[in-house]
């Protein structure tokens, strides 16, 4: 999947518009992991939604493309938009005790994406749901299948979104916060999974995320993201060993290890921006050390070395 300056606009009744997701450009390649990460706030879940066009109304994308294997989502019709959701790309929510309908099993959730985009039958396709709760770890698949949500733990309920999700072999899986509120030994599962996945299936994985630490464990490539802007980009070394942006650098000295678990919690001063109060130029500038007079206009992107870019005027040579 190859992203171009994509922007996604919400209207407000006072005729204002504010942009989530703002010129944002990105690269997914076939059987590789690519982390999207930032602070919460930052566009990331809207970014997914905008790359599935599931943008809730009032918002919309205004500028950019989306290809997929060369096809522009953006500009596919409702028919087409369907067939491909889902099929040959599918996405696992945050939650999902919110996504899972309550009232319907797991077996009839996951049939109904089998039923759409494929021609098996019931039985073909109740063993195609068994197989694919084995694939994601189901001790009982049977049992899970007459389940409903509510029933399940939450790291099964999840496993079963992962299920759901792979069920008709999509080629890209967008995780959005796949491991949130799940306690570390499920998410070290999870994260398995998912690795497992990408290893013996070639699915391309787009990780949203905003824990660097599954970052370093599972990605191939970094785009950080702040207040609807990729800031900086590169391969997970280039990031986690030379990031250039300072918003990259003080999300990586807020991370705690096990070796420096004694010293204090480094945080970053102030919070993200509001979407109706973006300041002039850079966006993280009032938050940042390094801020100059030229952070002032809106910085450009900056090769810092080979495939990794920086948007920040430290970098203006």
């Amino acid at each position: 999947m190859e992203i171009n300056h994509l922007t996604t606009t919400f209207k407000l009744i006072n005729g204002q518009d504010i942009n989530p997701v703002d010129d944002l450009s990105l690269v997914v390649k076939e059987g590789t992991v690519v982390g999207l990460v930032g602070e919460s706030g930052c566009g990331k879940s809207m970014t997914a939604l905008s790359i599935l066009s599931l943008v809730p109304p009032p918002g919309k994308t205004t500028q950019g493309e989306i290809l997929l294997n060369g096809e522009d989502i953006l500009s596919l019709s409702k028919k087409r938009l369907s067939a491909l959701r889902g099929n040959q790309i599918a996405i696992i929510f945050q939650d999902p005790l919110t996504f899972l309908n309550p009232v319907y099993t797991i077996e009839y959730q996951i049939r109904e994406a089998i039923k759409i985009h494929t021609n098996l039958s019931n039985e073909e396709a109740h063993e195609r749901i068994l197989e694919d709760l084995r694939k994601v770890g189901m001790a009982d698949p049977e049992h899970v299948t007459k389940s409903y949500p509510f029933e399940l733990s939450g790291g099964m309920r999840q496993r079963a979104m992962i299920a759901m999700a792979i069920s008709c072999e999509p080629q890209l899986l967008i995780a959005d916060e796949p491991t949130t509120a799940l306690d570390v030994t499920v998410q070290a599962q999870i994260l398995e999974l998912l690795k497992a996945l990408v290893k013996e299936k070639g699915i391309s994985l787009l990780l949203i995320t905003h824990d660097m630490g599954i970052v370093a464990d599972i990605c191939d490539e970094v785009y950080v993201m702040y207040a609807g802007q990729i800031v900086e980009n590169g391969s997970t070394d280039e990031i986690f060993y030379h990031s250039a942006h300072p918003y990259t650098q003080a999300l990586l000295e807020s991370v705690l290890t096990i070796e420096e678990c004694k010293r204090p919690i480094k945080t970053i001063k102030g919070v993200v921006p509001d979407f109706l109060n973006f300041p002039k130029g850079c966006r993280f500038m009032p938050r940042c050390s390094y801020a100059k007079e030229a952070c002032m206009s809106m910085p450009s992107f900056y090769e810092v070395s080979d495939n990794h870019f920086c948007r920040c005027v430290l970098f203006d040579k």
